[in-house]
């Protein structure tokens, strides 16, 4: 729902943000792929079980999206949402205009997600907390327009960011 608020937000047209809401419901389906354990864990993840969680958007994209045909980029949505724009992000290291918009939009809506929900290992983060990472990232790991923009929902409060 995030990442189709955040589209009709930027002026996308209808189709792309129902698109944007089906990428944003299939994005982690890899992680159904692993064992919950790892999820679940308290503490950190060795680098094992680390390299394990990495693979969930190929996992995804190979075992559960790879040859479903849809109107949208759902697989590249599923694939490349840990993606970043200085190409540190995994699995395949794309970087800057190699990254659709979806998978911009996605991949800030996903920072803020995970951030603003209670793990096993740590308590959702503050607002505040979550401002710096944006502003830290953008330009270099996020989208600098999608970042602001979500940053400006936050902070009015738009129905989708009310868990912030």
């Amino acid at each position: 729902m995030m990442a189709r608020e955040v589209g009709h937000q930027f002026g996308l047209d209808d189709d792309r943000c129902i698109g944007l809401y089906v990428g944003g419901l299939l994005h982690d389906v890899g992680r159904i792929t692993l064992p919950e354990t790892i999820f679940t864990k308290r503490g950190n993840l060795t680098e094992e079980e680390w390299e394990l969680v990495k693979s969930h958007p190929r996992r995804g994209y190979n075992k559960v999206i790879g040859g479903v045909e849809y109107p949208w980029p759902i697989g590249d949505m599923v694939l490349h949402h840990h993606e970043r724009l200085d190409g540190s992000g995994y699995p395949d290291g794309l970087k800057g205009e190699e990254l659709s918009l979806e998978v911009r939009i996605l991949a800030v809506c996903d920072v803020v997600e995970a951030m603003s929900s209670r793990r096993p290992y740590r308590s959702k983060r503050k607002k505040e907390e979550i401002f710096y990472e944006l502003k830290r990232g953008r330009g270099k790991l996020y989208d600098t327009e999608v970042a602001n923009l979500v940053m400006t929902m936050i902070e009015d409060k738009h129905s989708p960011f009310d868990m912030v």
